[in-house]
């Protein structure tokens, strides 16, 4: 289908595309990328809309009136019929367009990622001074809920 190709040359076109370079933007499938697909492809469609192809010029004033006004509302009120089965075809979809666009699949590292004790506590050091010198006084766990009460 069209919406499985659209997503596949705008995000996973090669190596470097944002799609590939940039797995946890892209699965799922943003909103705002999926509103902009239909944006692309009313657009194409417009071009055949006599009948016979005219190129028409795709340009920032058009699509951002048609993604902000029509295409972005349409996907996030689609979105809030059901969040969770929506995410999940969304998620089916940059797979979909993924394998259509030749990518490799996803590889998991073998090694879970953790951060040793010692790093953890030299960022929780980098951070108590960062707010040091943005004249903030940084909150010890439990603090800013006991404040909050």
């Amino acid at each position: 289908p069209i919406l499985f190709d659209a997503i596949g040359r705008a995000f996973f076109y090669n190596k470097s595309a944002p799609g590939l370079a940039f797995p946890e933007r892209f699965n799922p499938i943003p909103v705002p990328a999926l509103a902009f697909i239909f944006t692309v492809i009313e657009h194409c469609l417009n071009e055949w809309s006599t009948g016979s192809y005219k190129a028409l010029i795709f340009n920032e004033t058009e699509a951002s009136v048609r993604y902000h006004e029509h295409h972005l509302p349409a996907v996030k009120q689609w979105t809030e019929i059901s969040p969770d089965l929506t995410t999940v075809l969304r998620k089916a979809w940059y797979m979909k367009a993924r394998k259509q666009m030749g990518a490799a699949s996803l590889r998991t590292p073998a090694v879970p990622l953790k951060l040793s004790d010692s790093a953890r506590d030299l960022a929780y050091e980098e951070m108590k001074a960062m707010a040091m010198a943005l004249d903030e006084e940084p909150q010890a766990e439990g603090e800013a809920e006991e404040e909050a009460e």
